[in-house]
């Protein structure tokens, strides 16, 4: 497969264009590095997403970022009643694809902590007086 050039020098400027493959490119640009709490806000901001369709939610998570991977420990809270197993693995799979969108960086670990339960009680079961 070819690699890929950028012509450095383009056209209208005299001189010789020297023909520089696209990671030569990259490197001179420099490095985008990422810390640790913005990763993790952005982790949070996809948990809160996948928890959207649920009412009495919150999130919060931290991330250790190393060599382009991050992982992430989200802690959510949830109401009660709900399906731990299927919302937990909902925000993990949301977290890894959206973390990983937004920063570029390979999300390798999803921990989700279930923080607290709060109880929701259904407008029937209310006593009226």
């Amino acid at each position: 497969m070819p690699s890929a050039t950028t012509e450095i020098g383009g056209a209208g400027k005299a001189g010789p264009a020297s023909s520089v493959s696209a990671a030569q490119v990259s490197a001179q640009r420099g490095t985008t590095v990422l810390s640790d709490r913005a990763v993790g806000r952005v982790a949070a901001q996809a948990a809160q997403e996948a928890l959207s369709p649920y009412a009495h939610t919150a999130a919060r998570a931290t991330a250790d970022v190393r060599r382009g991977a991050a992982r992430v420990a989200v802690e959510i809270d949830l109401p009660y009643p709900v399906d731990l197993d299927a919302v937990c693995r909902q925000v993990r799979q949301h977290v890894t694809e959206r973390a990983g969108a937004l920063t570029g960086l390979r999300v390798v670990v999803v921990d989700v902590l279930v923080g607290r339960l709060t109880p929701v009680r259904a407008h029937s079961s209310e006593r009226v007086e």
